[in-house]
């Protein structure tokens, strides 16, 4: 059943029915009204069957091959444009929400260039801090912020962060409407960091709300493919690092960039996993295209200066990249 409140949640579902059931129940209780939306890329369970007898209040849009997150969320953001929505809403299917999620969140918005909002989103049994939040690394890496600390410290305090993770976030869609689509080249992993750095360049504020709660099974769905993490780490890693560091900012962040994904590969080909390297290198040749043509039309149509992207990025490595801050450290002290 449609409703005229403007929040519109979108949740892209592959073979994962009794998950998504979950999610769609913890919506049904929330404080605030909204219409849902399910993109099913072409499940082969019974998640169709299960979601239309359990929830047939929901949208369900069924795909007709798997489009990945991007693809997904993209199929869902569009309808919910068509239908005048004021604010967006993106949930992974393994999320859980606390009953004044949508409320809090929308609370957020109090400043017009506020352009997306995030919560506390913690493990699923509510001990570990799945993120606060995302950041992006002077070394080209996205981070989660704060994962796995203890929960209790989580930040309290609402403020201004680099991005959400759009695993459980709301976007006003007046900013999906100037900022765009999410890349389908990325299909999944990192469509939702280059956004949050397309929001940002575009002029887009993003806040963290610790008020709105939910939990995460953390890979309930990537973890089916083995491999896919690492996969899609290699190809869309340098898409998302040439798509948006501005000019003024290559001569600091390129060398660290080159040095970090070269520790990736390396780490990959110790692990022998030699053809997912091979793999994901020639999606990520095979996409340079496609960057280029994207860099130039984000550059181009950038509002803030570089000075401002280097004082939102996070200046060290990623607090849990143990690995490699000890490989990069070696042999100086």
């Amino acid at each position: 059943m449609l409703n005229n409140t403007g929040i519109w949640v979108i949740i892209p579902n592959w073979n994962g029915g009794e998950l998504t059931t979950k999610c769609l129940a913890s919506l049904r209780s929330q404080t605030k009204k909204h219409s849902v939306i399910v993109v099913d890329n072409a499940s082969e369970d019974n998640s169709v069957e299960l979601i239309g007898k359990s929830f047939p209040e929901t949208i369900l849009i069924q795909n007709k091959k798997n489009l990945g997150f991007a693809g997904g969320v993209n199929t869902g953001i569009r309808e919910a444009l068509e239908n005048n929505a004021e604010y967006i809403v993106l949930l992974n299917n393994d999320v859980v929400l606390e009953k004044k999620w949508l409320e809090e969140l929308e609370k957020t918005f109090i400043d017009k260039r506020i352009g997306a909002a995030t919560g506390k989103l913690l493990s699923k049994d509510g001990k570990k801090i799945d993120n606060t939040g995302d950041e992006y690394s002077i070394w080209g890496l996205a981070i989660a912020r704060q994962r796995d600390e203890l929960a209790e410290n989580a930040e309290g305090k609402s403020g201004e962060v680099f991005g959400v993770c759009a695993g459980a976030a709301m976007y006003k869609a007046e900013a999906m409407r100037d900022t765009g689509f999410f890349d389908e080249k990325f299909f999944a992993y990192y469509e939702d960091t280059d956004y949050n750095f397309r929001l940002q360049l575009r002029g887009w504020e993003v806040m963290y709300q610790p008020k709105a709660v939910g939990y995460h099974a953390t890979g309930s769905t990537s973890g089916k493919i083995s491999g896919f993490t690492t996969l899609q780490t290699i190809k869309n890693l340098p898409m998302l690092f040439w798509k948006n560091v501005p000019l003024n900012l290559l001569p600091k962040m390129l060398p660290r960039f080159f040095a970090a994904y070269s520790a990736i590969l390396l780490s990959t080909l110790l692990k022998a996993r030699l053809i997912t390297l091979l793999k994901g290198l020639f999606y990520s040749v095979f996409n340079i295209p496609h960057v280029l043509i994207e860099r130039f039309k984000i550059q181009r149509n950038r509002k803030v200066s570089s000075s401002y992207i280097r004082s939102i990025l996070y200046q060290d490595l990623p607090p849990n990249a143990h690995s490699m801050r000890s490989f990069f450290t070696f042999g100086k002290h």
